[in-house]
């Protein structure tokens, strides 16, 4: 079963502090293959070292992430600034 929705960023994000736990609606970022990562289900897995580094939450529409299907793009957007990059549900990205 998966857990998160991922895809790799055009470049790196300044590091943060790694965890190895997540709740359902968090962004992360994992610094070693840049990857941002949308968590929309919770299970017991645990995030191996050097842990997932949070970013941001999503407020709503988490239901439709977790609904959709694979070839479906995810846009994520900042409060302030588009991040720059659209995920595909299954796990591929499109640079903009």
């Amino acid at each position: 079963m998966r857990r998160e929705k991922a895809g790799t960023l055009p470049r790196e994000l300044t590091d943060g502090q790694g965890q190895s736990g997540y709740r359902a609606g968090q962004l992360g970022y994992w610094a070693p293959s840049r990857d941002l990562a949308v968590y929309y289900r919770e299970d017991a897995f645990r995030i191996p070292n050097p842990g997932i580094v949070m970013i941001g939450e999503i407020e709503s529409g988490l239901d439709a992430i977790t609904a959709a299907n694979a070839g479906t793009t995810l846009t994520i957007t900042a409060a302030s600034y588009v991040v720059g990059v659209a995920l595909p549900v299954d796990g591929g990205y499109t640079a903009r």
